[in-house]
């Protein structure tokens, strides 16, 4: 069952959903810090750390299947949308560590911190840069917003599920030509 709550919908559907999991994600990291701060409770760490880390693969997963694919299609700038791809394939590399390391093990804590700060630029660099473009195109932002949310309860109910449908504004391969002035 998806965390979202009932809402009615708006025209940047999309970019509101993906801002409130930045902000819930936010959140997580700054509970991770007090619970690393002040506690020898690993097993409450522990627990953080995986429902951080399932968070984080869900937010990747729906960037890369459906917002970057479909920001490709309206915006010609693809160095930062191959930035955002290659830094998500960091965040994984960092949580698949994660997967295999518990509290107390040598570089548990600074793979943390590294997991955060990666993130947390990734998070600027979309809400920065990516969303400002995105809002200013003509891309279907409510159509997206949808696709996300269904792509979101997809994997609360099966994590392995692919896509049930591929979205219309699936990136091909090929790169947008560019007009000429």
């Amino acid at each position: 069952m998806s965390n979202s709550p009932v809402r009615a919908h708006n025209a940047d559907e999309a970019i509101v959903q993906l801002l409130a999991d930045h902000l819930a994600i936010k959140r997580m990291f700054r509970e991770l810090e007090v619970a690393r701060v002040g506690a020898d409770d690993d097993r409450r760490r522990t627990e953080l750390v995986e429902e951080l880390c399932y968070q984080l693969r869900v937010n990747t997963m729906v960037a890369e299947e459906i917002l970057y694919p479909g920001a490709r299609t309206v915006i010609d700038n693809d160095d930062l949308l191959d930035d955002l791809e290659a830094r998500d394939a960091g965040v994984r590399d960092l949580i698949d560590r994660l997967d295999v390391m518990f509290p107390g093990d040598e570089h548990y804590d600074a793979t943390i911190t590294v997991l955060i700060e990666e993130f947390e630029q990734r998070i600027a660099d979309i809400d920065n840069e990516l969303f400002p473009k995105l809002k200013l195109s003509k891309l279907d932002l409510l159509a997206l917003g949808l696709r996300i949310r269904e792509r979101k309860d997809e994997l609360d109910e099966d994590f392995a599920a692919p896509p049930k449908s591929l979205a219309p504004t699936r990136h091909t391969g090929r790169r947008r030509v560019r007009a000429r002035h």
